[in-house]
């Protein structure tokens, strides 16, 4: 698989335009696998 200089531009062009729904639902996710690795033990 090789990446394409256009599909980098796409990605972070997506990035720039969407950043805080992105930061936003890394939060989130990386707070639900606390909670889960809490509740395993």
């Amino acid at each position: 698989m090789s990446l394409e200089l256009a599909g980098v531009y796409a990605a972070l062009a997506y990035y720039h335009l969407h950043r805080d729904e992105i930061e936003a639902d890394m939060a989130a996710n990386a707070e639900e696998i606390v909670k889960q690795e809490l509740a395993s033990g």
